[in-house]
């Protein structure tokens, strides 16, 4: 517990850290030097504790969200959201042992010139708590020309929580990476095949505030943000650029016992500057009613969404459906399906998360999801082991798709297929938990697409797997074991445009931590066991083997 002082102090952290979040999100013809801030808004709404007890126990599998596989072979992170059913059985979570202390460092080194520093502190009084994060990467080495090919990355995070029936979370970000554009066509680029580019940085800062807002019959959870991105030349002037003042929520009113009346809306800002302006402005509003028994719950709804741009395609009207149906059909198996839809705005953080190596002055246009239609079913097939599959249907257009630059093949711009595509996706899902011995998490997609003027999906994987096991030996001897798998992506080659086959993608990961003491401990990591340097991109290699050692510290 903390004394009178210390908690004084806390709450003026809090408090201060809220002040900066809200001016910086009234700035918004602020510029940011030397920033590239990018604010990703990844929180989910969560829905306060039910009432009610007529919410249908569906079963919600547990899964993991792996990153992108990255030629930069940065740490593969992966995510298990919990399994927790209504109702009254068990909690599985899957073993993270940093998740066992709030507070650590962690240092270790690699091959390829690798540091790795991360470390989180946090100060907790009751259910409130200050939380900061930081972390350094890097490789002085790359898989091309040795330096020209190096990358760093450094982030910030600093995180407040206030509990209670209004609760807040405010938090601010900074991330940093650097990086070369060492991917250049040297038979066919005929501007100069051996140029050595410049150092390029991508910066994000993003601040926010979470507000909920959770009372017996009603909710309200409101997510206000601010997020700025830029792209520059290390030392230089910036070439892209771009801020997203944004604001989404979500309330519900109880109306009766199995009713339930919701309210949704975002609005979103958005200025990309490089050699053009761009400005949009996006809007929606989600009103739906969910009627919730025993094994059913069924909720029908509608969003109205109005979009504005100003290179020229001016403003428009959009309706999307919201249907949603869970039914527990017997005890252990959950059927679920829904048809709905909706706009979203590509904006250069969306592309920079899939494809960092961009050219300036990028096309951008409003992705339209026409239709969506997904179903599936969720079961239970023992109290550790758990399946998900489902099946799904998408009408999309102005979908982006990355193509090489004209004038330079190491660099990437954005196309789009002329009217709308059709995409298919087919979901494989597992889960076994026990305990904290030992932990098993599977997903395999299958995408298929439907072009219209593209001759094919240009960098879209048509095959994705992913695999991550975690066994923990009388809790001293934790052992990890993941693997990572993309199949059918087909590039655009420069210059002609014909269409290449990339090889699979297979990155093979291994880990081990050992306890030395009760606070402290050593680890291994081991990526790309099998050392191919595959492409994700054509003409960039990702590193071969890449190790790293190192010791971590909780208190």
């Amino acid at each position: 517990m903390l004394n009178s002082k210390q908690y004084n102090r806390f709450i003026l952290l809090i408090g201060t850290l809220i002040a900066f979040q809200v001016s910086m999100s009234q700035d918004r013809s602020g510029e940011i030097e030397d920033t590239q801030v990018i604010i990703e808004k990844d929180k989910p709404l969560s829905l306060p504790k039910a009432n009610r007890h007529y919410q249908p126990t569906e079963i919600d599998l547990v899964k993991y969200e792996s990153s992108a596989i990255n030629y930069d072979f940065s740490e593969v992170k992966y995510s298990a959201q919990n399994y927790n059913p209504s109702f009254d059985y068990k909690t599985f979570t899957s073993v993270n042992q940093l998740q066992l202390y709030n507070n650590y460092i962690k240092a270790g080194y690699g091959n390829f010139g690798s540091p790795l520093i991360e470390g989180q502190y946090l100060l907790a009084y009751d259910d409130h708590y200050l939380k900061t994060f930081v972390r350094h990467l890097s490789f002085s080495k790359g898989p091309v020309r040795d330096e020209e090919s190096a990358f760093s990355q450094n982030q910030v995070r600093l995180q407040g929580h206030l509990d209670g029936d209004l609760s807040l979370d405010p938090y601010i970000s900074w991330s940093r990476e650097g990086f070369y554009f060492y991917g250049r066509d040297k038979e066919d680029d005929l501007l100069n095949p051996f140029i050595v580019d410049d150092k390029i940085i991508l910066q994000t800062i993003e601040t926010g505030i979470g507000i909920d807002l959770n009372l017996e019959e009603v909710g309200l959870d409101l997510d206000p943000y601010f997020r700025s991105t830029i792209n520059k030349i290390s030392g230089g002037e910036k070439f892209n650029a771009e801020s997203l003042l944004s604001l989404n929520g979500h309330g519900y009113w109880q109306a009766l016992d199995k009713l339930k009346v919701g309210l949704g809306m975002r609005l979103d800002n958005l200025r990309y500057e490089s050699q053009i302006l761009q400005k949009r402005t996006y809007f929606d509003i989600n009103p739906s009613i969910t009627f919730s028994d025993v094994d059913l719950s069924i909720k029908g709804g509608l969003k109205l969404a109005f979009a504005n741009d100003s290179t020229g395609s001016g403003a428009s009207t959009y309706f999307y459906p919201d249907v949603e149906v869970i039914l527990n059909l017997i005890d252990g198996i959950t059927l679920y399906g829904n048809i709905d839809g909706g706009l979203q705005m590509t904006s250069l953080q969306d592309l920079s998360n899939e494809n960092r190596y961009l050219e300036n002055v990028l096309p951008f246009l409003n992705q339209n999801r026409k239709l969506g239609i997904d179903g599936g079913v969720r079961t239970k097939i023992t109290d550790q082991f758990f399946l998900d599959a489902s099946l799904g249907y998408d009408l999309i257009e102005n979908m982006p798709f990355f193509i090489h630059s004209v004038t330079d093949s190491s660099r990437f711009t954005v196309t789009y297929d002329s009217g709308s595509i059709s995409r298919t996706k087919l979901m494989i899902g597992a889960g076994y938990f026990n305990g904290k011995v030992f932990s098993l998490n599977y997903n395999l997609t299958y995408y298929g697409y439907a072009m219209n003027s593209l001759e094919a999906p240009w960098y879209k994987p048509n095959a994705e797997m992913n695999l991550l096991a975690n066994y923990n030996l009388n809790d001293r001897f934790n052992f990890q074991f993941s693997t990572q798998l993309m199949t059918g992506i087909t590039a655009p080659r420069p210059f002609d445009g014909s269409a290449q086959k990339l090889p699979a993608i297979l990155d093979i990961g291994i880990g081990a931590e050992v306890k030395l003491i009760e606070k402290a401990s050593v680890f291994a990591d081991v990526r790309n066991l099998i050392s191919k340097e595959y492409e994700r991109y054509l003409y960039y290699p990702t590193r071969g083997i890449s190790f790293k050692l190192g010791f971590i510290y909780r208190f």
